[in-house]
């Protein structure tokens, strides 16, 4: 049976929906960097740009999977002729991964304006001399405990009194960037080479010994934090699930499941 291959092109609606949208996420990121750097508005910003490059990229991509081999049918449709593209997680990591590094200044703007040679008054004017002996970047907070500001508006679970503490570190941003690419070299290899489970049973726990050295080294512990609207039914902030434990066990657990299904 051939292959059944869909248009790549979008729709005029999903142009103009998509265009609005990241328009919109571009001027905000904008005013946020003519601002303070306001980390909360910056991420939601990023994340209409993830969305509307996701969507837009699978809907370009997807054909391109299914004449690679990476296809697939839909087993739960009566009509499942018609074959779908596999492997679309790789697009949403890759995505996903980038909007985080695109996304590390903003925690940091003002110790990076601090450390430039105006001291963060853009109005000095300093001589070349001074300039070429280097900015004092020794002054950057590699490991400093950066406290956001309250933002003025109330989220869904968390109310605004409970948006004045978000706790960011440098070093936890890039060993999450670490074991994240680990996992996504570990899922795209999987949907290429179908490796079984048994063999990629520890990836997950090597892939968390960058965050667990972090957690470690800054905090002495490696006690998972509880999100706030759990807290009052579990009784405590901190409970100790053994982390490495933790990220190789669910893994592994949706593999055998979905083996078990096909």
């Amino acid at each position: 049976m051939a292959t059944q291959v869909t248009s790549t092109a979008l729709s005029r609606t999903e142009t103009i929906n998509l265009s609005a949208l990241s328009l919109v996420c571009v001027a905000v990121l904008v005013r946020t960097l003519e601002g303070e750097g306001e980390p909360l508005i910056a991420s939601l910003a990023l994340s209409g740009l993830a969305f509307a490059a996701t969507y837009a990229t699978i809907k370009w991509l997807g054909p391109t999977f299914i004449k690679a081999g990476l296809k697939g049918r839909d087993l739960s449709k009566v009509n499942n002729s018609n074959y779908l593209p596999e492997c679309m997680g790789a697009i949403c990591a890759i995505v996903y991964l980038l909007i985080i590094i695109v996304f590390i200044p903003f925690p940091f703007y003002k110790d990076i304006v601090v450390a430039t040679s105006g001291g963060g008054n853009r109005d000095v004017v300093m001589n070349v001399e001074f300039v070429e002996k280097g900015r004092l970047l020794h002054k950057f907070p590699h490991s400093k405990v950066r406290i956001w500001r309250p933002v003025t508006y109330v989220f869904f679970f968390y109310p605004r009194s409970q948006l004045t503490r978000y706790v960011v570190q440098l070093a936890s941003f890039l060993s999450a960037i670490i074991s994240l690419q680990s996992i996504t070299l570990l899922g795209i290899g999987d949907d290429l080479f179908d490796i079984r489970w048994r063999h990629k049973f520890f990836i997950p726990a090597f892939a968390s010994i960058p965050l667990l050295i972090i957690y470690f080294v800054d905090f002495g512990v490696t006690s998972i934090v509880l999100p706030t609207f759990l807290q009052p039914y579990v009784g405590r902030e901190l409970i100790d699930l053994a982390y490495s434990t933790m990220c190789t066990w669910p893994p592994s657990a949706y593999s055998v499941q979905i083996a078990s299904i096909y």
